[in-house]
């Protein structure tokens, strides 16, 4: 069995090389960490360490898989944030494109759009039409 954890983002700006640099430096870590035994291999060893009863020591099998989930966190988490900044500078770009920056001139264009989409919101657009409670 082969697991990759931190899989790099395939994404060639500059945040993805910072994320992708940060997570080589663990790779050492990612080794040590992953998987080496088969489900029923990982449920044998648990139930050994549970039986030896020896409270007062951390499991390995436990600290393995608690580092296991913490770089497998750490990788959502990275992977999350840099899709979220990317999709930020898109809107953004799509806004100084569009706008040209200005905010009044963005705000002034939406409520046109939704005014011709809902209507100004005058009570005769209220009026009801005979269909559901009154």
């Amino acid at each position: 069995m082969h697991y990759r954890i931190l899989e790099p983002i395939q994404a060639e700006d500059n945040l993805a090389q910072l994320f992708n640099a940060y997570t080589r430096g663990l790779s050492t870590y990612e080794i040590v960490t992953v998987p080496r035994e088969t489900m029923r291999e990982y449920q044998q060893e648990m139930k050994q360490e549970l039986e030896a009863e020896d409270l007062d020591t951390p499991s390995a099998i436990v600290e393995r898989s608690l580092r296991y989930y913490e770089l497998a966190v750490l990788r959502n988490a990275l992977h999350g944030l840099h899709q979220s900044v990317v999709q930020a500078v898109g809107t953004l770009h799509s806004f100084f494109t569009t706008y040209e920056g200005d905010l009044q001139r963005f705000a002034i264009e939406n409520r046109i759009k939704t005014l011709e989409q809902y209507g100004d919101g005058e009570d005769d657009n209220w009026e009801w039409n005979g269909i559901g409670d009154r």
